[in-house]
């Protein structure tokens, strides 16, 4: 699975190096995070859903089939950055993204596709350590 600047994700072969199916067309203006559903069924990419100005924009997370490449769900809520740290919780109950700000971490209901809890950040950036124990922790939110 991988992201790019162009906007679009890939999910790739790993033994031929191949593409499995046509770039996914995320909407993001880059894609900086593209991460796996722990049961492979659903792709959730991140990014920026406008080009750089400077001034603060609505960022989201996007839920995508694997087989198809079909979009399933649009997360809003990230207001202030690029979404660049996505985690799944292991049984699927929710999934939570992190800015490149780092002022918050927002996690949704993977049943609903409703936010669910945001997490106020006293940090400037949602390191991988503190999203990691966050997500450990953000069942007990949905």
């Amino acid at each position: 699975m991988s992201g790019s600047p162009d906007g679009t994700a890939r999910q790739w072969d790993v033994e031929s190096g191949e593409t499995i199916l046509e770039p996914i067309e995320t909407g993001h203006s880059g894609v900086w995070a593209a991460v796996y559903s722990p049961n492979m069924s659903m792709i959730a990419t991140g990014g920026r859903d406008g080009p750089w100005t400077g001034e603060p924009i609505e960022c989201s997370i996007k839920i995508w089939n694997t087989k198809t490449g079909t979009l399933v769900a649009t997360l809003k809520g990230h207001t202030t950055s690029a979404v660049i740290r996505l985690a799944w919780t292991e049984k699927l109950l929710c999934i939570s993204g992190g800015s490149s700000v780092g002022d918050s971490i927002r996690t949704w209901n993977t049943k609903t596709w409703k936010l669910s809890a945001v997490v106020w950040l006293s940090i400037k950036k949602a390191y991988a350590g503190e999203f990691q124990s966050f997500m450990s922790c953000s069942v007990h939110f949905h």
